[in-house]
């Protein structure tokens, strides 16, 4: 992603985040993709890829948990 377009992404995201008057981190985007993408059965290696870690144990360390818990109480988040 070139600089310019990560600019224009963060810009977008603040005007969102102010419509929305709420905090909305950015690096909410990238839990979200990474968490749905690996429940839904992609390959770790891929989604490491996608996100640009040096590895795909580095994915595996942040994210496992998440996937774990959710697919332990797969209706957890549809109730909020």
């Amino acid at each position: 992603m070139s600089v310019a377009v990560r600019d224009q992404l963060l810009d977008r995201l603040d005007t969102l985040r102010g419509q929305a008057g709420r905090l909305f981190p950015p690096h909410s985007l990238r839990d979200s993709f990474a968490t749905s993408h690996l429940m839904a059965g992609k390959e770790a290696g891929w989604v490491s890829m996608m996100l640009g870690h040096a590895s795909e144990q580095t994915t595996l360390r942040y994210y496992y948990k998440w996937v774990r818990q959710a697919a332990a109480n797969p209706l957890a988040n549809e109730a909020e």
